[in-house]
């Protein structure tokens, strides 16, 4: 089957995510289709992938895959339905029971965040030690370490289900794309490895992913600059949030929580309640870097607020809450 033949209407999924619902491959049981939702852009306020960021994704993932096999499902092909939704034909990954748990929550839209924590019990130390990995190779800013994204499979390999990310726009300069991976630490990863045949595929795939980006880069930079406007109804919002936010919250005292445990992460007075609005400010943040109206200038005063205040929350890793990303 020609993966841009694909039609799920009418065929009930196997699982859902936040953006994603998955389908058996009606003519392989051993695989899945992936299917980006519809009208998730504007739910979320993210760009669809272009059709080269779609290629390059590919083979993004085919270098990880083939750098730590264990851990990375076989992704066989990326791309656009007819409908032009946008769909990934992967290895079948059988889920663990806390994990299909989560699908049928993700289906009835409830909260996730109590069912995510037994998952991550269920991944372990391996799950943490393949995050980790990830980071060594370059690809931190190219993955999602929420756990809901990790599998542990039946051999007790623990499995990241989604492909990576090659590049996104810039925050302020929308005729501008960055790269979300190291080059120079994906090389090292890619030398080190003791199989000649892999590292010659991987580089050839990391020069194409390159080829990619500079055509991508140059056909953004190619394109007539629109009229920008200082404030619409987003910067407003996103604006008054972030005001509400600093007026509901210390950030002083939020940076002076450094360790937090599972089981009073939740329940923290402080923390939680601004990790909640956070969460809510993110999304709004995201439509305005979606909006290539708004000037670059706006968008840099927007983020460097917005950065202030999510450092301040921190990320929360093994019970340590790092402040400095």
């Amino acid at each position: 089957m020609r993966l841009e033949n694909f039609d799920s209407t009418g065929v009930n999924p196997i699982g859902e995510g936040a953006e994603k619902k998955v389908f058996i491959n009606p003519e392989d049981q051993k695989k899945v289709i992936s299917e980006r939702k519809e009208g998730i852009e504007e739910e979320t306020g993210l760009e669809k992938d272009t059709h080269r960021q779609l290629k390059a994704r590919y083979y993004l993932t085919q270098i990880v895959q083939l750098l730590l096999p264990k851990n990375i499902p076989h992704v066989y092909n990326i791309g656009e339905s007819k409908q032009g939704i946008q769909i990934a034909d992967v290895e079948r990954i059988e889920h663990m029971e806390s994990h299909a748990r989560l699908q049928e929550i993700n289906k009835l839209r409830g909260d996730t965040d109590l069912i995510k924590k037994d998952i991550e019990k269920e991944l372990g130390e391996e799950g943490y030690e393949l995050i980790d990995k990830l980071h060594e190779f370059g690809l931190g800013s190219s993955i999602d370490e929420t756990f809901g994204n990790y599998i542990k499979d039946e051999k007790g390999n623990v499995r990241y289900i989604e492909t990576f990310n090659p590049w996104e726009k810039d925050v302020v300069d929308n005729k501008n794309i960055r790269l979300l991976f190291d080059e120079e630490e994906l090389r090292g990863a890619i030398e080190s490895n003791s199989d000649e045949k892999v590292r010659n595929q991987c580089i050839k795939h990391l020069e194409r992913v390159l080829t990619l980006f500079e055509e991508e880069k140059q056909e953004l930079k190619n394109q007539p600059e629109p009229e920008k406007i200082e404030n619409n109804e987003k910067t407003k919002e996103l604006e008054l949030r972030m005001e509400l936010f600093e007026a509901s919250f210390s950030l002083e005292d939020l940076r002076s929580i450094i360790e937090l445990s599972d089981q009073d992460a939740e329940g923290h007075p402080l923390w939680w309640p601004a990790k909640m609005a956070l969460g809510e400010i993110t999304k709004k943040r995201n439509e305005v870097w979606a909006d290539e109206n708004i000037s670059s200038d706006k968008k840099s005063q927007l983020e460097a607020k917005y950065k202030m205040l999510s450092k301040a929350v921190g990320i929360r890793n093994r019970g340590q809450i790092d402040h400095t990303r």
